[in-house]
C-alpha cells in the first residue's frame, strides 16, 4: 500500500491539509467545515487549483482504469457510491468503497479505476486545467483489473 512517504500532500494545497489528513489513503480526512443553524460548509480544497469538476456516472458503469503524468485529484462523492480501485507499484491493486461524504485522493501516477455501484455525483478537483488537449497528453490508459482486488475498509488503510 502507499505509505506517506509516497502520497504526499501536494504543493498546490494550502495549508488547511497535512500529512496526518492522508493517513487513511485513499480516503481524506476533511481539514475545514463549519456548522451552524443555517446548515454546513465542507472545504475539500484550497490552494493553487487547475480544474473543479462535477462528474456525473451511471449505475454500473466504469470510469478512468488509466494514470497521470503529472495530475492528482481530490474527489468528493456527493451522492451515490462506487468502488475505487488503485494499484500499487508492487502491482498489488486495491479496493475501497466510496460512498456521499467521503473524500478521496489520487496521487501523480496512480493507475486507477473507478466502478459505479449506484447513479453517482463527485466534485473532482484537479491540479491540471481539463482542457481536452492537456488531459489527454497526461492521461495514459492503464487497465486496474478490479476483479483480482484486495478489498480494505477505511480502518484497513492505516
Amino acid at each position: 500500500m502507499y505509505s506517506l512517504s509516497m502520497v504526499n500532500v501536494p504543493n498546490e494545497l494550502s495549508g488547511y491539509f497535512t500529512a496526518s489528513d492522508f493517513e487513511q489513503y485513499p480516503k481524506v480526512a476533511i481539514p475545514q467545515s463549519f456548522s451552524d443553524e443555517r446548515g454546513n460548509i465542507i472545504n475539500i480544497a484550497d490552494g493553487s487549483l487547475g480544474d473543479v469538476a462535477i462528474i456525473q456516472s451511471n449505475a454500473h458503469s466504469t470510469r478512468a482504469n488509466h494514470i497521470h503524468d503529472s495530475d492528482w485529484h481530490l474527489s468528493y462523492c456527493l451522492l451515490g457510491s462506487l468502488n475505487y480501485s488503485y494499484e500499487e507499484t508492487t502491482g498489488k491493486v486495491y479496493t475501497v468503497f466510496i460512498q456521499a461524504g467521503d473524500l478521496f485522493f489520487t496521487p501523480v501516477g496512480v493507475p486507477h479505476r473507478m466502478d459505479f455501484l449506484q447513479e453517482t455525483l463527485l466534485v473532482v478537483v484537479s491540479r491540471n486545467s481539463r482542457r481536452k488537449d492537456n488531459y489527454e497528453h497526461d492521461t495514459k490508459k492503464y487497465f486496474v483489473n478490479s476483479e483480482a482486488t484486495n478489498k480494505k475498509n477505511a480502518t484497513d488503510l492505516s
